[in-house]
């Protein structure tokens, strides 16, 4: 199978448009899947439109040299693309919890001893500024953490998909970190005034 897409692809970039319908046809699934997955606000035809766009683009920039399979390749390009494009939209909710099953109201659900609500928030509101500041990371440095951090990709493994070296990838990460730990703690490293 690999084969096959690997031979629509060359003949892709060649300029061959109906190696190109046939992988766009093939990849639609992806496609729409990867836009189900991040989309919350925008039209679903804007963005099959974008993620038809960065298929295009992904085939033209795959080097089957590196030995990464196509599929494999535009999935994680695919998810990269479309996720920058929502996240401007995103709006992080808070969800109310739901209360226990056992006929009790909200407030004695609140009132429970063994519920921690203060954890709750907390972690809530630490995940939304992690989110925050991981939004406001140059997208190189973004690009890598979450590759690193959320798809659980090795440097290495980094390395060869995005097509720098394993010692950029690593400057990358540790930028992208230490940007993301002032934006977290603007207060780190500051004498305070006397």
């Amino acid at each position: 199978m690999y084969e096959e897409i690997n031979e629509l692809v060359r003949k892709a970039k060649k300029g061959d448009s109906t190696a190109s319908a046939e992988l766009m046809s093939r990849m639609k699934p992806l496609l729409l899947a990867t836009i189900r997955r991040h989309n919350i606000r925008h039209s679903r035809e804007d963005l099959l439109q974008e993620a038809s766009l960065s298929l295009l683009e992904g085939i033209q920039a795959y080097v089957e040299k590196k030995g990464i399979p196509f599929p494999a390749y535009i999935k994680i390009k695919l998810n990269f693309d479309i996720y920058n494009i929502c996240r401007k939209e995103r709006k992080y909710e808070f969800r109310t919890a739901k209360a226990d099953t056992e006929e009790k109201s909200p407030l004695e659900w609140i009132m429970d001893e063994k519920a921690d609500t203060e954890a709750q928030v907390i972690k809530k509101e630490e995940t939304y500024a992690v989110k925050e500041a991981l939004g406001k990371l140059e997208p190189k440095y973004r690009q890598v953490l979450v590759l690193h951090f959320f798809e659980k990709l090795s440097l290495k493994h980094i390395a060869l998909i995005t097509g720098v070296s394993y010692k950029t990838v690593q400057r990358y990460k540790s930028r992208g970190l230490s940007e993301m730990a002032a934006r977290l703690n603007p207060y780190r490293g500051r004498q305070p005034k006397t």
